[in-house]
C-alpha cells in the first residue's frame, strides 16, 4: 500500500511537470509569434487602381514605361506591342503592401547597400500626379533579400527577393502570349 502511494505521488509530480512545461511552451510560442509579427515594418502600401504610369529601369538595360489609358496598359514608346494587362496588374499587386523585417534609419552611405546606383528603379505615377519611387540595391545572399529605398528617404529596408525579381523585366515580359506567338510565326513565314 505504501509503495502504491509513492508511485501515485511520483506520477502526480510528473504530470504536474509535464502540464507546467506544456503551458510554458504554449505561452512562449505565442509571445514569439507575436514578436515576429510585430517586427514587420511597412515599406509601402499601394492602391494599384490609382497607378497611371509605371517606369522600370533595370540592369538588363531596360527602360520601360507603361501607360494606362482607357483601362488598358500600353508601352509609351511602342504602341504596337500588345500589352497583357493582367501581367501589369500582377506586378502592381506585389506592391500593394510591401513589408520588411529590418529597417535601417539615418543611412548616409547608400553605396554599401547598392543603392547609390540602384540595379532596378521602379517609378509609379499616381492619378493625382504623385510619384512613388522604389530603388532596389544589393542582394543579401545569406538572407535571400534585397535592400530597398523609397524615393530619397534616408531609410533602407530589407525586402523579399520576389518583389525585386518581379521587376527584372524587358518589354517582351509584358506582351500578350498570343501576340508573341503570332509575331514569331509571322517572322518565320517571312524567312
Amino acid at each position: 500500500m505504501k509503495k502504491q502511494k509513492i508511485q501515485l505521488i511520483i506520477m502526480l509530480i510528473v504530470l504536474a511537470v509535464v502540464a507546467g512545461t506544456w503551458f510554458f511552451l504554449g505561452k512562449y510560442n505565442k509571445n514569439a509569434a507575436k514578436e515576429k509579427a510585430d517586427d514587420k515594418y511597412t515599406v509601402m502600401t499601394l492602391d494599384s487602381s490609382k497607378v497611371k504610369e509605371i517606369q522600370i529601369k533595370n540592369d538588363k538595360n531596360s527602360d520601360i514605361t507603361l501607360v494606362l489609358s482607357d483601362k488598358n496598359w500600353s508601352l509609351k514608346n511602342d504602341k504596337a506591342l500588345n500589352v497583357d494587362d493582367s501581367k501589369v496588374i500582377s506586378k502592381l499587386n506585389q506592391l500593394s503592401k510591401v513589408t520588411s523585417s529590418i529597417e535601417i534609419k539615418d543611412v548616409t552611405d547608400f553605396d554599401q547597400y547598392g543603392l547609390e546606383k540602384p540595379s532596378t528603379t521602379v517609378t509609379l505615377t499616381l492619378d493625382d500626379g504623385k510619384k512613388m519611387v522604389l530603388n532596389f540595391g544589393n542582394l543579401n545572399s545569406n538572407a535571400g533579400k534585397y535592400y530597398v529605398r523609397i524615393g530619397s528617404e534616408n531609410t533602407v529596408y530589407f525586402i523579399d527577393s520576389t518583389i525585386k525579381t518581379a521587376f527584372d523585366v524587358d518589354t517582351g515580359d509584358f506582351e500578350k502570349a498570343d501576340s508573341a506567338s503570332s509575331a514569331a510565326s509571322s517572322k518565320a513565314s517571312n524567312d
